[in-house]
Formats: C-alpha cells, sequence, structure tokens
C-alpha cells in the first residue's frame, strides 16, 4: 500500500513537468507571427516557470522532504502561478474577448474585420509607421496572397471559399469598395470609392495589394487574437489541471 501511495505520489508530482510542454508549445505556436504582443512571451514563461515547480516537487518526493521545506514550496509556488495563471486569463479575455467581431458580406462566404472594432490596446499594437511597416515588410515575406491567387481563377470561386482574416483584409480590396475582380490580387479600380482610405491605399502591385488598409491591419489582429485565446485557454486548463491535483494531494496529506 505505502510502494502504491509513494507511485502516485511521483506521478502527481511529474504532471507539472508533462503540463508545462503543451502550454510552451502554445506560446511558441501563438507567437509564431509578426509581431510582438507580449502575451505569447508570457505564455512561453509561465510554462517554464511551471516546468521548474515540477522539478522541485521531483525533488521534493525523491528526497523524502514532501511535508518539508521543498514540498511547501512546491505547493506554494503552485498556488502562486495558478493565481497568475488566471490573472493573465483575465487580462486575455478583456483585451480580446469583447473586440474584432467579423461582420459578414454579402454574396461572400469570407468575413471581414473592421479596424476600430478592436479593442483601443490592440490597436495601438498596429498604430503608426515604425510598428506596421516591419508587420507589412514580414507579411509580404510569405506568399500566401500568390497562393490564392494560384488556388481561384473566377469571382464564383472566390466568393464562396472561406477565407483566413488574412487573406480578405490584405489580399484583395475591402468588398464596400465594389472593384471589379479580375484575379484574387488583381482589380479593376473603378472611381466611385475614391474617398475611402482604404479603396484609395489598395494596389495591383503584388508587393503592395492591401498591405497599406486598415482591413489588413483588422484581418492581422483577428489572427493573432484567435492565437492568444487558444494559447491561453490551454496556459489556464493546464493551469487548472495542475492546481486540482496539488489541492487533491494537501487534502490526502491531511486525512492521512
Amino acid at each position: 500500500m505505502a510502494k502504491t501511495r509513494r507511485a502516485v505520489k511521483i506521478c502527481l508530482s511529474v504532471l507539472p513537468i508533462l503540463l508545462s510542454a503543451p502550454i510552451i508549445a502554445a506560446g511558441i505556436w501563438a507567437s509564431n507571427s509578426c509581431a510582438n504582443f507580449y502575451f505569447q512571451q508570457i505564455i512561453i514563461s509561465m510554462g517554464a516557470l511551471m516546468f521548474l515547480v515540477g522539478l522541485v516537487g521531483c525533488c521534493a518526493i525523491s528526497t523524502k522532504d514532501e511535508d518539508g521545506e521543498l514540498g511547501a514550496t512546491y505547493f506554494g509556488t503552485t498556488f502562486l502561478l495558478f493565481l497568475m495563471a488566471v490573472a493573465l486569463f483575465i487580462a486575455a479575455f478583456v483585451v480580446t474577448g469583447y473586440s474584432g467581431s467579423p461582420h459578414s458580406v454579402p454574396g461572400r462566404n469570407y468575413v471581414e474585420y473592421r479596424l476600430d472594432h478592436f479593442a483601443f490596446w490592440l490597436r495601438r499594437r498596429v498604430s503608426g509607421y515604425f510598428r506596421w511597416n516591419p508587420i507589412i515588410n514580414c507579411l509580404t515575406g510569405s506568399n500566401w496572397c500568390e497562393k490564392l491567387d494560384k488556388t481561384y481563377s473566377s469571382s464564383q470561386q472566390l466568393f464562396k471559399a472561406h477565407l483566413t482574416p488574412l487573406q480578405s483584409g490584405c489580399c484583395m480590396p475591402p468588398a464596400k469598395c465594389d472593384y471589379t475582380f479580375v484575379s484574387p490580387i488583381n482589380w479593376k479600380v473603378s472611381k466611385d470609392n475614391k474617398t475611402d482610405s482604404d479603396c484609395l491605399n489598395w494596389s495591383n502591385d503584388p508587393r503592395n495589394l492591401c498591405y497599406s488598409c486598415d482591413s489588413c491591419k483588422a484581418g492581422f489582429l483577428a489572427d493573432i487574437r484567435k492565437k492568444i485565446r487558444i494559447a491561453n485557454l490551454i496556459m489556464f486548463i493546464a493551469f487548472l489541471v495542475a492546481m486540482v491535483v496539488c489541492v487533491g494531494s494537501c487534502i490526502n496529506r491531511i486525512l492521512e
């Protein structure tokens, strides 16, 4: 019976190390973008801290000091990290939860985003030449707009497609411009919407397209917001599991 309990304790102490892997992986995945929004780095740091806490727990079990200083450090740090995870989850939810709602486009299956629908903190991350221009250079380094051009040869195919926020926002002019389709990245410009800034910024040059448009900034923020929310949710669930296990272990020791 004693060996079984010890085996369970060892498994529980190793659990934070295992849980740190999806947190770090989610943070790295979310940070694989063209801008630093800090949330991604914080999530990676939280995963690394959980890994270290797991090592402390393993040391406490291996030295049979789970009721001593190492054990107290393990439980106290786990609780503190859980509170930090809750705070980060709430902060990310406040920033991303009530902003950037997509709006449908009549006659098209994909949606578009408006920059002014995003939270002020997010808009600041893409405002100004010195912030947005490096992002443009990063975005133009990929070839996903060219892939879009090779995939859809007619307007009917394009309008029925489910495009990503970056594709609908950066690779083509907004639907409100009412430009005539030639190809996904080539449109015949009309003179009716020359007062709209996004319509003015559109260019058939593959190096420019709509990268300077607010619709592209909105699409970029929509993509980043989705990644941050997914990574943040993974982190919160992992810490919640670790906290439940930690509390259960404490209750078990009290009952013993």
